[in-house]
């Protein structure tokens, strides 16, 4: 077949992002101080754009004024989003064996709620790290110049756990010392608090805080020391048998090691600052309704300058076309403002419906709820409804919840109703509480219980459920008297 040269015409259908486009989706993604931080930026570059003062009147294109509702615009446009160990210091993981322990998983803790007028809810308090409380202690402990100087750099190796990770001998080639004096060093590393500090492994850093406590030689020593593998199985019987000791004496000792920290540099921060939240919305009690209001209060309030809207009577061409190219700028990022308002008060509204009954009841009442049902409740596509979500935070009566809180799986409930993770969740932990401790539920107990209480789950989805929650298993949570 001869080859030839010609045209054709063919049409099809393309999604193309404009600026003002990737503007909108933008604003609409941003949190509260991301936005701000954002208006602030447009305002630095568009003369077209100003601070409305406080006496000033909303004018129509400014954020907060009376606006016709507009459609989703831009937004609505937009596809789908693309988004949606070991211990090195030792051979056991220590939040493991903090979990077998019996120590609590880490559960969100509920803020206080906010007044209105201080939305700014600190998430985290800046303390001395735990190099800072070391070095301090160091410069006091009257060691000469040159220990001085070797226990700083010792205190430079440790990780955020406080274990001195680094090996030996690059230490003492680093210090230039013999592996020996390196030992007198870390001696003096592991004499200053919190006990444990300058471990090598977790079972060192027991040791220590046995040490501390004046321990040593005791029962839980022994069992740190010689036996770390059997008590992190919680093999009783034969802890029993290595050490002629009776049940009482072992739960008493394994009471005494759960009082220990398997990882003390933990509790100094690591925040090199304050972290913030200021919530996007309220959700308040208003008699017997749940009202959603947004926080317009954290946001500066934006208009078009009317001088420069004068000024495209300049006689200029390149004047007036550079004063008209501002405007139309300035024009669509206060749409885009105002989409984003619109949009976000729409979908914090949905989810207020959705979620009532945790807003009145507590967590083991959330439902579960996703993405897509907002979407086709509301008529917006399921990216625009992440986009919504995405880093906003909402100050609801029972505390400062992230959005996406309210959004996830669940399982079928009493009834044939669907009954969140979350919910499932509160209703083992409140099983366990009241658990035999000598014969506590194993994962399948747990789901029989759950079916007896008409929720449909899976043994598998128990464990998950129970792994997450940080509560370890029913051989590691039994307690021998």
């Amino acid at each position: 077949m001869p080859l030839s040269l010609g045209v054709s015409l063919q049409q099809n259908q393309t999604l193309i992002l404009t600026p003002q486009l990737q503007q909108a989706l933008l604003v609409l993604q941003l949190p509260a101080l991301a936005l701000e931080a954002y208006t602030q930026q447009q305002l630095q570059e568009n003369p077209a754009l100003e601070l409305a003062e406080e006496n000033d009147e909303p004018a129509d294109g400014a954020v907060g004024g009376p606006q016709p509702a507009e459609d989703d615009g831009p937004a609505e446009l937009a596809a789908p989003d693309a988004s949606d160990e070991r211990d090195p210091a030792g051979s056991y993981d220590a939040a493991e064996l903090a979990a077998w322990l019996g120590r609590e998983g880490p559960v969100p803790t509920r803020p206080a709620a906010a007044d209105r007028t201080n939305f700014l809810a600190p998430l985290a308090e800046r303390g001395p790290s735990l190099q800072e409380h070391l070095l301090e202690q160091a410069a006091l402990a009257g060691w000469d110049p040159v220990q001085q100087g070797r226990v700083r750099y010792l205190i430079g190796n440790l990780d955020p756990s406080g274990y001195l990770v680094c090996p030996a001998p690059l230490l003492a080639r680093d210090l230039r010392i013999t592996e020996a004096a390196l030992e007198d060093l870390v001696g003096l590393l592991q004499s200053l608090e919190p006990a444990g500090v300058g471990a090598r492994s977790v079972r060192e850093c027991l040791l220590l805080q046995l040490r501390a406590g004046s321990r040593e030689g005791s029962l839980a020593w022994s069992l740190v020391q010689d036996h770390l593998d059997d008590l992190a199985g919680g093999r009783w019987s034969r802890l029993a048998r290595l050490t002629g000791a009776q049940a009482r004496e072992l739960e008493q000792a394994r009471e005494l090691i759960q009082g220990l920290d398997p990882r003390p540099g933990l509790a100094f921060s690591s925040q090199p600052e304050p972290l913030y939240v200021v919530p996007d919305a309220f959700i308040e009690r208003v008699g017997g309704d749940m009202v959603v209001v947004l926080n317009d209060s954290a946001l500066p309030r934006v208009i078009i300058s009317p001088g420069f809207h004068q000024a495209l009577a300049a006689e200029d061409e390149s004047v007036r076309r550079y004063i008209e190219d501002r405007l139309q700028a300035g024009l669509w990022f206060l749409r885009a403002l105002e989409q984003r308002r619109q949009t976000l008060y729409r979908v914090v509204e949905a989810v207020t419906r959705r979620q009532r009954r945790y807003l009145e009841e507590g967590p083991a009442a959330l439902v579960p709820l996703t993405l897509r049902e907002i979407g086709q409740e509301l008529s917006l596509h399921e990216s625009t409804v992440s986009r919504a979500v995405a880093g906003k935070y909402v100050q609801t009566p029972r505390g400062l919840k992230p959005l996406r809180y309210f959004f996830g799986s669940g399982v079928a409930g009493p009834g044939g109703e669907g009954i969140s993770a979350t919910g499932v969740k509160r209703l083992m932990e409140a099983l366990i509480r009241g658990e035999d401790p000598r014969h506590p539920l194993s994962d399948d107990g747990l789901c029989r219980r759950l079916r007896d209480e008409g929720i449909a789950i899976a043994r598998r989805t128990v464990a998950k459920y129970r792994e997450e929650l940080g509560i370890p298993s029913s051989a590691r949570r039994r307690r021998l008297a």
